[in-house]
């Protein structure tokens, strides 16, 4: 299904982006469904607590349109804060999404 949405809306020039590497498996699993690339963001701990920094992007994103999935939706700050990496990466365009499964008691 997404998939289908990304080429109805002509996106091919897509690279799965992986908040951490932690998500790089997801991010690999969507990419394949995809057939696009992936990158990941290198993300560090700052402290004993949960502040974190981003400050690398392993990957090519330059020219294309970066998809941002990750598993989190605590906080939207992080959010703009990965697009900011992808936007000093050169990235055309930035696409985030965040999931979370749901389990039924």
């Amino acid at each position: 299904m997404l998939a289908n949405t990304f080429r109805d809306r002509g996106i091919e020039d897509l690279v799965v982006v992986a908040t951490d590497v932690g998500g790089a498996g997801r991010a690999r699993e969507t990419a394949g469904i995809l057939n696009a690339p992936i990158a990941i963001m290198d993300k560090r701990r700052i402290g004993n607590d949960d502040t974190t920094a981003t400050d690398n992007l392993i990957g090519n994103v330059t020219g294309k349109t970066a998809f941002i999935i990750d598993d989190e939706i605590r906080n939207w700050g992080y959010r703009s804060e990965h697009c900011r990496i992808g936007y000093g990466s050169r990235c055309k365009r930035c696409l985030l999404c965040s999931y979370t499964s749901c389990a039924l008691w």
